[in-house]
């Protein structure tokens, strides 16, 4: 029996010649599944060229074929771009840029050499066929796209005239194979957010009026009410940015037999001079017919918009029940039943704030984290009338602000595990937890 040693060099060796034995053998294997799978004839050279050399800026027409056979003509005039055919409209701009960009950036991964028979690419007919034609010239160049290669990475491709097939990087299908649909404006209401000056929202009898002042939202119908600045601008939004599910007519014919003769729901925008409504009608497979007052055609929209137009009012109230804040104040005059607290703001000879309580010193940073949780208080809930019991509150605050012109007047009442709220330039009242009045009431207590 050799040694031990030298048994342990034997099997490390056996170990090893398994190992490479083994690699051998799914070598082999690739090669075979490229040599099986790969067309024949597919002598492909590396290399990394621009496709076309195009501006993505300088492309004035598109026809775009998709895998469904659909053809969109597209044309731009005046910097703009609108479908032509089949339909005359409007585009969705994020397609359209991701065509003209991808087009002038496109790079051929490798070139297939001796590429003869195309169908066996995909490429006659090809799947997807990109037109474009370049701002100055008469004809089209084609970008020709055809199957995925056997690892699903790339894909074939040529340009329309050359005989030459190449290989693009597959994820680029996503971007050229749109439908009509894909390409279309699909915006439910066409209307510039940053120029928004009104919203109104009219169900039947029930209306609400939003308007803008001084960057800030107000109710004006059916009460006058601060508006939640985030609650009014996210419908905005919805609305500027929702889409339609399904075009069903590109020509307004009809409206009654849409239920739009009289809207379940209208939602009117203006600002800058131009005014525009979006009309809901009757539902249909679980969503509604639509259409833009300022366009033609019908569409559906779905119910998450509906849904967020019928919210309650309350939905949209300002929750915070103070405006001013101890940055934007400078006086706090605090009524606890007999009692009178002045929170009064001053400034030392740097110009750095200081603040009194009834005229004497007082630690500010104190005084500064009380008046935070004071003007921090927010509503819950808002009641329609004023809560009988604010007759008699048992504190009231009136703050007023750095320009000493503009003062806000809160009154509280605490009753069993609700507060009750009211505001002089507001109807009714609002509604908020006893726990976080309860903490501000102890902070001033401890003042006194």
């Amino acid at each position: 029996m050799p040694p031990l040693s030298t048994r342990g060099l034997g099997d490390a060796s056996l170990k090893g010649f398994k190992t490479t034995l083994g690699l051998g053998v799914v070598l082999i294997g690739l090669i075979g599944y490229i040599y099986i799978f790969e067309p024949a004839n597919t002598n492909e050279t590396d290399i990394k060229t621009q496709v076309f050399t195009i501006a993505a800026d300088d492309i004035d027409q598109l026809q775009v074929t998709a895998t469904t056979g659909e053809i969109t003509q597209l044309q731009k005039e005046k910097g703009v771009w609108r479908i032509a055919e089949p339909i005359v409209g409007g585009v969705d701009d994020i397609q359209i840029n991701a065509i003209t960009s991808g087009l002038s950036t496109l790079a051929q991964e490798r070139i297939v050499e001796d590429a003869e028979a195309l169908s066996q690419y995909g490429l006659d007919p090809p799947r997807i066929d990109i037109g474009f034609r370049k701002q100055g010239e008469q004809s089209l160049q084609h970008l020709l796209l055809g199957d995925r290669t056997p690892t699903g990475d790339d894909l074939y491709a040529k340009r329309q005239g050359d005989p030459s097939v190449f290989l693009v990087s597959s994820f680029i299908e996503n971007t050229y194979n749109r439908t009509t649909f894909d390409l279309r404006d699909k915006s439910v209401l066409k209307f510039d957010q940053s120029a928004l000056e009104t919203i109104s929202i009219t169900q039947g009898a029930r209306v609400i009026d939003f308007v803008k002042k001084d960057a800030s939202w107000m109710i004006v119908e059916p009460i006058t009410a601060r508006a939640e600045y985030s609650s009014v601008e996210g419908l905005a939004s919805l609305l500027s940015s929702s889409e339609v599910q399904r075009f069903i007519e590109t020509k307004t014919t009809d409206l009654s037999k849409y239920g739009l003769g009289t809207p379940f729901l209208q939602a009117t925008v203006s600002g800058l001079g131009t005014t525009t409504s979006l009309l809901i009608g009757s539902i249909v497979e679980g969503t509604r017919y639509a259409k833009d007052s300022s366009r033609e055609g019908i569409f559906t929209v779905g119910n998450n918009l509906v849904q967020e137009l019928q919210k309650e009012l309350s939905e949209f109230r300002r929750k915070s029940i103070f405006e001013s804040r101890p940055f934007s104040a400078t006086k706090f005059e605090i009524h606890l039943g007999e009692s009178t607290m002045s929170f009064d703001k001053t400034y030392d000879e740097n110009e750095q704030e200081l603040w009194e309580i009834n005229g004497q010193p007082i630690d500010s940073s104190e005084a500064e984290n009380t008046l935070i949780k004071l003007t921090s208080l927010r509503a819950e809930s808002f009641l329609a009338k004023p809560h009988p019991s604010l007759d008699s509150p048992e504190m009231t605050v009136i703050a007023t602000f750095d320009n000493k012109e503009q003062t806000e007047t809160v009154s509280f009442v605490q009753v069993d595990a609700n507060v009750y709220v009211n505001r002089t330039d507001e109807p009714g009242s609002a509604v908020m937890l006893a726990s976080s009045y309860e903490e501000v009431f102890k902070m001033l207590d401890e003042f006194n």
